[in-house]
């Protein structure tokens, strides 16, 4: 049965005959997405379709004709490659995501800490960065508080309420990393328009018991003390 946040979906009709006796059909993350077979089999009756034409001028022109005017009707220009976006009150990451060799400098220090690290990156809870974190996730291989997906657990969405503006309400906040435990927090403070915001990022974590560690470039980074961590109940 298909299910979502841990619940099975209420699925009538063919697809979850298909589902369930067809290999294949249940690793489709995304239904719709099977529009692709459909269309490769309406392309393949075309094929035969046009085969069954007689092969006249005059048929042979309205084929090309339509073929053309399927490619007009289809055709996207210009095509933004690399786009990004920017939320309110934070700057836009780069517009590119490099290789493991070129990674940013902070994912290599990360993945040298030990087992059990567990990471949080700020700004947290902005599509276009958090998309970043996940990337960069590969490289450091480190559990990651951050996220990114088609759909949001109901846990991801309250801690993105609590630590997207960490600040309104910093003790709850800090009460959440400690939660999901938490022992190593990035501050990229490129992300912030003004220098002054990043410290008072860093400055909360400070005042709740954080302590730097270094500076990777652009990227700051502070260790939440082990006793913290191990009061989790």
């Amino acid at each position: 049965m298909p299910r979502s946040h841990g619940r099975g979906l209420d699925v009538t009709g063919p697809y979850l005959f298909l589902f369930r006796h067809v290999p294949g059909f249940d690793g489709l993350r995304v239904p719709a997405r099977l529009a692709m077979l459909v269309c490769f089999g309406l392309a393949v009756l075309a094929g035969y379709g046009l085969a069954a034409l007689d092969r006249t001028r005059k048929t042979t022109l309205w084929a090309g004709a339509i073929g053309l005017a399927i490619l007009a009707e289809t055709a996207v220009a210009p095509l933004p490659l690399d786009g990004l976006w920017s939320d309110p009150g934070i700057l836009a990451p780069p517009m590119r995501v490099l290789d493991e060799t070129h990674a940013p400098e902070v994912y290599h220090y990360l993945g040298g800490l030990p087992p059990g690290t567990v990471v949080a990156e700020f700004p947290f809870g902005y599509p276009a960065w958090e998309l970043r974190y996940v990337f960069y996730a590969s490289v450091h291989q480190q559990r990651l508080l951050n996220g990114y997906s088609g759909g949001f657990p109901p846990r991801y969405v309250q801690t993105a309420n609590l630590l997207q503006r960490p600040l309104t309400r910093p003790d709850q906040a800090w009460r959440c990393l400690v939660d999901n435990g938490v022992t190593t927090v990035v501050v990229h403070r490129s992300a912030y328009p003004n220098p002054v915001e990043a410290d008072a990022v860093t400055g909360w974590l400070r005042a709740h018991g954080a302590t730097w560690v270094t500076t990777a470039r652009e990227a700051e980074v502070l260790q939440i003390p082990a006793v913290s961590v191990s009061g989790v109940k």
